[in-house]
């Protein structure tokens, strides 16, 4: 579970791609609606393989907090520019 925590970053992306094509590519403020499904995803995803890694009590607890925070960074990254551009 602690390495499956990194597919944060390739599930948020499809999750990303799927908003996408439901909107049709729509600009604006419908284009960071899907951004944000994106990356929660990806936050979301990492935040529980963690979870799930030690409640398991893996061998190697650090590589599910790794990963986690890895899957965060796009949601960080987003809310930084949501901020700065605003």
């Amino acid at each position: 579970m602690g390495a499956c925590s990194f597919l944060g970053l390739p599930l948020g992306a499809a999750a990303y791609w799927l908003a996408d094509m439901g909107g049709q590519g729509a600009a604006g403020v419908g284009s960071s609606i899907m951004a944000a499904i994106g990356v929660l995803a990806a936050a979301g995803v990492g935040m529980v393989a963690s979870i799930a890694s030690r409640e398991r009590q893996e061998r190697w607890p650090w590589l599910g907090i790794t990963g986690a925070l890895v899957s965060k960074a796009p949601l960080l990254l987003f809310i930084v520019a949501f901020i700065v551009h605003h």
